[in-house]
């Protein structure tokens, strides 16, 4: 899947809030925010996946873990995208997606 130019916004669900993916999903000056997971990743949830994300935003998403972003397997690739202030963390696990912190 590819979205350009779209803000995912205002979604919820038990895991993955914003965006559940499994196969290849490609962002393009997109916003994901204020999406919520009652479980577990709020705003992006990379399950198998390649996600790419270039002059984009993930902010303000909530969920118990994995606010922002979620990486369980696959690759997450960040290029001119910020990734803040989500809560209660920006990316999960720890160091699993390279240029994103906390």
């Amino acid at each position: 899947m590819t979205l350009t130019n779209v803000t995912v916004t205002d979604n919820s669900a038990d895991i993955g809030g914003g965006i559940n993916n499994d196969n290849t999903l490609t962002l393009n000056s997109s916003t994901l925010q204020f999406n919520s997971a009652r479980t577990q990743e709020g705003g992006l949830d990379n399950w198998s996946g390649t996600a790419t994300l270039t002059n984009s935003q993930v902010m303000q998403n909530d969920a118990p873990t994995g606010g922002g972003i979620f990486e369980r397997a696959g690759e997450v690739t960040l290029s001119s995208t910020r990734v803040k202030e989500n809560s209660p963390n920006n990316c999960a696990p720890l160091d699993s997606i390279a240029g994103c912190t906390g």
